[in-house]
């Protein structure tokens, strides 16, 4: 199937479903999928990754679809040999044929408003880069939620984002299970900048992409935005409720802060038009040395580290990950919010 070109674009949704050996979970998403509430003349369509998987997920996707879709919504199934989510989505949004998408993962079941829902936010509020909404978990029949999994939740992108509906920009991201956001922005931003977490050496953080979006995101001057409406079910199966899994997870999104802990630090020191305020600059450049030399930890001299190589080119050459994030930053060629 051939490339779109951002140019090309039309209003409407790409819901992007990506699957590693998913057969078992496809078809009650999709089923999900087609009861989806859209308004007739609201064109939208399912763009199918299948990620290297080897249990004849691409089959069973496209054969759940012919059994449960709408004859006016364009099933796309495409498959991407590169291990990571990553690189599906990427596949997944070269694809898309709308202005809007919304991420949907094999194990999540949107509530049948929920397209509908992204759409309008996107469409009336143009300062919003993505909005995210509630997981509601699901376990599998006869299954009690483990004592520990209240505490962990939200890292299996359940539960609410925020206490209230509006705009969560300062936590500095969203969940990607259910994310909606703009295909031009995507495209943008990764056609010229691929992610920044394929500089560091451990393949595991690329679980932390979605993070490095809405990242992105924030440093092009745009808001996130919750809505506790949006509503999805996250079926979290047996072997993703263990302990052992549980650590693994979160140690990944960890691990994951070495890259990601550079954006958030540049959403702290610019603002957003990609400035540091002159009064500020002047007192970092004052203090961050000092702090630097008083620093007792690791952590603490990694963070005065960071500060100084975004304040001084000098020092920024030794680092690769805030050279790319400075480039990402200031480029006038990629989407800003005005």
């Amino acid at each position: 199937m051939k490339k779109q070109s951002s140019n090309d674009l039309q209003r409407g949704i790409s819901v992007i479903l990506c699957t590693y050996n998913g057969a078992d979970k496809l078809p009650a998403t999709i089923r999900h999928l087609a009861l989806q509430q859209m308004s007739p003349n609201m064109p939208w369509e399912i763009i199918f990754v299948d990620n290297n998987s080897s249990d004849g997920s691409f089959e069973v996707a496209r054969a759940a679809w012919d059994s449960y879709g709408a004859a006016k919504v364009e099933f796309v199934a495409l498959r991407e040999t590169k291990p990571a989510k990553y690189y599906a989505l990427q596949t997944a949004l070269a694809h898309a044929r709308f202005s809007y998408f919304v991420i949907c993962d094999d194990d999540n079941w949107l509530a049948n408003d929920y397209l509908s829902r992204v759409f309008s936010i996107l469409e009336y509020h143009p300062e919003v880069g993505a909005v995210g909404g509630q997981g509601i978990p699901v376990f599998p029949e006869h299954w009690n939620s483990p004592s520990w999994f209240a505490s962990y939740s939200e890292g299996y992108a359940v539960g609410p984002q925020a206490n209230q509906t509006g705009y969560v920009t300062k936590r500095g991201y969203l969940w990607g299970a259910g994310l909606g956001s703009r295909t031009t922005l995507y495209r943008s931003f990764y056609e010229k900048y691929p992610s920044f977490l394929l500089l560091h050496d451990d393949p595991s953080i690329m679980t932390t992409e979605d993070t490095e979006y809405c990242l992105r995101l924030i440093l092009r001057g745009y808001d996130l935005y919750y809505d506790s409406a949006l509503k999805f079910q996250h079926f979290i199966p047996e072997d993703k409720l263990t302990e052992n899994y549980m650590h693994a997870l979160y140690k990944k999104n960890h691990e994951g802060f070495v890259v990601t802990g550079n954006y958030y630090l540049a959403v702290k020191l610019f603002d957003k038009r990609g400035k540091i305020r002159l009064l500020n600059k002047l007192r970092l450049k004052l203090l961050t040395p000092l702090r630097l030399w008083l620093a007792r930890t690791h952590k603490k001299r990694i963070r005065e580290q960071t500060i100084m190589a975004y304040l001084y080119p000098s020092v920024a050459r030794k680092n690769l990950i805030v050279l790319h994030v400075l480039a990402f930053l200031k480029d006038e060629t990629i989407a800003r919010f005005p």
